[in-house]
């Protein structure tokens, strides 16, 4: 079997970083978007944000040894916590403001039901934060990668048993994700429905990317240009299967945008000038807005949305046009917030 090298854990793509901002809030744009056929563009073109956080994790873990993978593990599994403290304290504070009962809804957040964990343990799928089945399907990635390594003997065993794990993810999620809706086939609700068989595929892919980056570039002769081109193609293709048949968890046009991101990112690593030192920042709060923004929508909804309305004397299209805005200026304020608060914790204590 071939030895592979084990990359420092450090390596950092600034590109990647600055990115998932922008992914992140392109996920907003989705959970509460623009009225009319701008906010379904939007949502097809934002519908490559989350493949392409897989990939990009993926990525960061190709030669990982096996205690960053159970550290990594463990992070996030504190950010689940978080995400869920923090939407539930929002939550009691929207049920208060609004004449709730607010021990009531805490008892109702909190307590989970047998159905309920099911949906979380094997579905991904947690119905009181809805955004979080992608920190649910990353912990199931990142088990699968720790009992792999654990199986194929550490970093610098080969990684073709999870290609083809990742190639089976991949079949089976392009026949329930991506065929069953505009086919109008309702497979069972377990087979396409887990976030690990849509996150486990562009997770490994990212894997994929990694070790053979170079081979790929150089091979088929792909500049920044050409991926440029491939990226606007493939997300062109997102738009017009929105706007005729559908479409579906991932539309093949979002496929090669996915891929033709990944690639440029890879080549082009380095962020603007303007934005150089302040990357690793940038992927730091897209990781805030992402676990916290759709706590911050349902607070405007049941908080801000009527007094506002009445307040500005907003009709109704207008509003609607106004909300978006709005959540996402939230979900950057508290996604500061965040930050500032954890570099703070972490700083180091004056002795004495």
């Amino acid at each position: 079997m071939s030895s592979l090298p084990n990359p420092p854990v450090s390596i950092r793509n600034d590109s990647m970083d600055c990115f998932k901002l922008i992914a992140s809030l392109a996920v907003v744009l989705i959970h509460i978007p623009f009225p009319g056929r701008v906010g379904a563009l939007f949502t097809a073109v934002g519908s490559i944000a989350v493949p392409v956080f897989f990939a990009i994790t993926g990525y960061f873990n190709y030669g990982a040894s096996r205690d960053s993978v159970v550290r990594r593990l463990k992070s996030i599994g504190k950010l689940y916590l978080f995400a869920f403290v923090a939407t539930a304290a929002l939550g009691a504070v929207s049920t208060g403001l609004t004449g709730g009962n607010v021990l009531k809804f805490l008892r109702d957040f909190c307590l989970f039901g047998r159905e309920e964990l099911f949906q979380i343990l094997l579905l991904h799928y947690d119905p009181r934060n809805l955004q979080l089945w992608y920190l649910l399907a990353l912990m199931f990635c990142y088990g699968v990668l720790l009992v792999y390594l654990d199986f194929q003997g550490g970093p610098q065993a080969g990684y073709r048993p999870l290609y083809a794990l990742g190639c089976i993810q991949f079949l089976l999620f392009a026949a329930f994700g991506m065929l069953a809706q505009p086919a109008h086939w309702e497979p069972p609700e377990v087979l396409y429905r887990s976030g690990y068989f849509y996150g486990g595929a562009f997770f490994t892919l990212g894997v994929f990317l990694r070790e053979y980056q170079e081979r790929i570039l150089d091979n088929f002769r792909l500049t920044p240009r050409k991926l440029t081109v491939l990226l606007a193609i493939g997300l062109a293709l997102c738009c017009l299967q929105a706007t005729s048949i559908g479409g579906g968890r991932l539309s093949l046009g979002g496929l090669l945008a996915v891929l033709s991101l990944m690639l440029l990112m890879i080549r082009c690593p380095q962020a603007p000038k303007a934005l150089r030192g302040r990357a690793a920042c940038l992927g730091r709060l897209s990781v805030y807005i992402y676990i916290l923004h759709m706590a911050l929508i349902r607070f405007y909804d049941s908080v801000l949305k009527t007094p506002l309305t009445a307040g500005l004397g907003l009709p109704a299209d207008a509003e609607s046009w106004l909300a978006p805005w709005i959540v996402i200026l939230l979900s950057l304020l508290c996604a500061v917030l965040c930050d500032l608060v954890r570099q703070g914790s972490r700083r180091p204590r004056p002795v004495g």
